[in-house]
């Protein structure tokens, strides 16, 4: 069973979704509480040059890392 609350900072590969039902991949390194407390809430421009599309962070899952 893993961990949800893992308290190492490491490498992790997670999908965001965001308010628009819209998605990302990354990765990016940190604890998974510090993880979520960055895109939670957090306002994100996911639109393409020059149109702006501000949209919120509403989901994270945490996924296998990629290599």
């Amino acid at each position: 069973m893993k961990n949800n609350n893992d308290p190492y900072i490491r490498m992790r590969h997670i999908k965001i979704t965001y308010s628009d039902n819209s998605t990302s991949e990354t990765n990016i390194n940190g604890t998974r509480k510090s993880i979520n407390d960055y895109y939670i809430g957090s306002r994100f421009d996911v639109g393409k040059y020059p149109n702006e599309k501000m949209v919120v962070g509403i989901a994270i899952k945490f996924m296998s890392q990629k290599i």
